[in-house]
Order: C-alpha cells, then structure tokens, then sequence
C-alpha cells in the first residue's frame, strides 16, 4: 500500500470519528497554543521593559541609600542597607568636584500629594523635586513653557512644571503657563508643560509635577532616612561608565568616612544591571513557563496513546480483514502513525491560531504587549509531531501486530 493510501484512509478514519479526533487533537492544541501565548508575552514583554521601563541611557549611573534590587537577589545585604545613612545635597555637591568622567550630577526625590487649581483636585499626583539639571538627566522635553533654571533652585521657588495629563486634568481648554496651582497649601507658578509620553505598564508618565528640589525639600522635609535623595551621574560616553561608577564609590567612601574594611553603605546601580537582571527573571519565567507546556504536551501524548489504543481495539476486524487481502503488517503500522501524526498536526495547526489570538486578547486587554516570534511557532510543530509520533508508535505496532485469522474472529 502506498503512503497517499495510507494518508487517505487515516483521513478517513479521522473524519469518520470527529468527536475522537477532536479529543486527541485538543491536548496539542492546549500544549501549542500555550506555547505561542506564552513565548509571544514574555518576548513582548521583554521588548515593552527595555523600550519603556529600561529606558534611561546607558550612560546613567544613579546613586541610592538602598538597592531595592537586593530583595530578589541578596536579601541579607538589602536589610543591613536598611540602616544606611541618608544621601542629601551635601553629598551631591562633594560629587560634583570628584566626578571627572561625569557630564551631568543631579538628585532627586518624589513623593504623592493632591494638586489643587480653584476648584479642580486631581489626587495622588507624583510630585518631584529635581536639581537644575533635570531635562537631561530625565530626559524630559516641553510642549509649552520653559524649565526651572539654577537661579529657581538655589532661591526655593515656588514654580512648577506640569506632566501634560495634569495640565489636562486641571486646566482642561485653559491655558496654564502663569497660573497658580497649590500643592497641598502652598501656591506654585505653572512655567511648563511637558511632552506627552503615555503609559507604562497601565501607569501614565505624565502625571507629575516637577518642583525645585530645595522647594520640594522645605514642604516634605530634608532630614531623616525616608527622605534620602537619589542621586545620578551621567557620562557621555557608554565606555566611561565603569570608570565613573569607581569614581562615584571612591568618592562616596571618602565622603563618608569609611575606613579600607567598611561595607559600602550606599548602592551604585546602572540601567544594564537592571536589564541584565530582568534578562535573568524573563529566562526564569520562561523556563518555568515552558515546563508546564512540556508537562501539558505530554499528557496530551498519553490522551493520544489512549485514543489510539481504544481506536485499535474497535478496528481489530477491519485490520484483519486489511490483512486478509493483502495488506501488509507496516501498511497498518503506517495507517495508524499517520493517523497519530495527522491528530497532532491539525491540532498543532489549530493551537498556533488559538495562541496568537489568546496573546493578542491578553495585549488588547492589559498593557503587556506580544510579539510575534518564528521560532515558537517551529518549536511548537515539532513538538506536535514528535507528540504524534512518539505516543502513536506503541499503537501502531500493537496494530500492525494482530494475527489476521484472529482479527477477523473479533467481535
């Protein structure tokens, strides 16, 4: 018997049996579908962290009292770091004169308060105290207005640069450059507005109000653990960075007064350590992830086996009568693989559908975004077929094996 005959009669005996069928592809079509899915998130996911969330230069170094980092990768150093003293101007100014590879030395600090403009309150908004420098070391670009100079930092003016949701929010079709909005009690000038930049992970990046640190510093207070500064160097040149963050630890130790055997008690950290540390949690996950797929893939070959051993058992005659007219025992070996094989596949066909739709109904519904990936939708063919293939073999040996008198005796 050819293989296109055996084709046709796998076929045959598929469409003959739907709601079988269906049950032995749905396995693949689970294990499969899971595989898109997961793959096409967690590389969206991936591209969306060091586009959105990552996406600071590399040329960054940030100093802080604590690595937050810590608690997933040394969580006995981040609850020593606790009890670091707090970083203030003081230590920015030392830094300014014993930072040579640096460009740009700034800090920061934020904090949530309500933003008031008559009668229009918009809760919860990020408030955030900058040195001069901001725009660059953050990044930040104006629609309208300007930026707060040195001169408004060193003074304590009250002066405010709006993200441009809260110039949406409490100004509406007004425009707000001059006008006084209150933070909590005290009245600032509106100066500027900002470029827009959307959302992060459902979280909008333009709501915030920037204010002169020192400003920021007499409402929320200066002193005290919990009102540490953030400090940040950049460099412009990537190739410097290893050298600025030396720079940075030697000069803070020296600031600090630490002796040759002290801990540091500050954290230095960079935008790749936090990508090479998110590489390691995305592999982690994935890994996981695809070992509940590998696990799903092979109870889907056992519910395959079992069909097919079941499917052996109700054709026993039909084999032997097969057999009785010349049918030789691989014909049957390779009628029933084929059938195997072509469960998988459909099945296999119809989870690469099912899991790009679920990765493109998970994107449309939260903000995690998918990518497309060839080589999940290869993995999981070949996985498919060696399901087939592997679980469909005991079967269509048991097949190929009955004794044809036997066969046709079977009731």
């Amino acid at each position: 018997m050819h293989l296109m005959e055996s084709i046709r009669i796998a076929l045959g005996a598929i469409w003959a049996n739907k709601v079988r069928s269906l049950l032995v592809m749905l396995g693949n079509v689970i294990a499969v579908a899971s595989i898109i899915a997961v793959v096409s998130i967690v590389d969206g996911m991936n591209s969306y962290m060091q586009e959105k969330v990552f996406a600071e230069g590399s040329g960054v170094v940030r100093l802080s009292r604590i690595d937050e980092m810590q608690i997933l990768t040394d969580l006995d150093a981040f609850l020593e770091s606790i009890y670091n003293p707090p970083l203030t101007l003081d230590d920015r100014e030392f830094l300014l004169d014993h930072l040579p590879s640096a460009t740009e030395v700034g800090a920061q600090r934020s904090t949530r308060s309500d933003m008031i403009y008559r009668d229009e309150r918009m809760k919860g908004v990020s408030l955030r105290g900058y040195t001069s420098n901001y725009p660059i070391l953050q990044n930040i670009e104006l629609d309208a207005g300007r930026h707060f100079t040195e001169m408004e930092f060193l003074r304590s003016r009250s002066v405010a640069v709006l993200g441009s949701d809260v110039a949406e929010n409490l100004f509406g079709d007004l425009d707000p450059l001059g006008r006084k909005i209150r933070v909590g009690r005290r009245p600032f000038a509106v100066i500027g507005i900002t470029e827009a930049k959307g959302s992060v992970m459902g979280e909008s990046q333009d709501a915030f109000v920037a204010i002169p640190l020192t400003t920021f510093q007499k409402i929320t207070g200066r002193h005290g653990r919990a009102r540490s500064l953030t400090i940040t160097a950049m460099t412009d040149d990537t190739e410097n960075v290893p050298q600025l963050m030396d720079e940075m630890r030697i000069a803070m130790r020296q600031h600090h007064r630490l002796r040759p055997g002290d801990k540091d008690d500050f954290a230095i950290t960079t935008s790749d350590r936090l990508l090479s540390l998110w590489s390691k949690i995305k592999n982690m996950l994935l890994g996981v992830l695809m070992m509940i797929v590998g696990i799903s893939a092979v109870v889907a070959g056992i519910v395959i086996m079992n069909i097919m051993l079941v499917s052996v058992q109700e054709r026993t005659r039909e084999i032997g009568i097969r057999k009785a007219i010349g049918a030789r025992s691989s014909d049957i070996l390779w009628q029933f693989l084929i059938e195997a094989l072509t469960l998988s596949i459909c099945g296999g066909l119809i989870g690469i559908q099912l899991g790009y739709l679920t990765a493109a109904i998970i994107a449309a519904a939260s903000p995690l975004p998918y990518a497309t990936e060839f080589w999940s939708v290869v993995m999981g063919m070949v996985l498919t077929v060696a399901v087939g293939g592997f679980f469909g073999i005991y079967p269509a040996r048991r097949a190929a094996k009955l004794d044809p008198v036997e066969a046709l005796h079977y009731e």
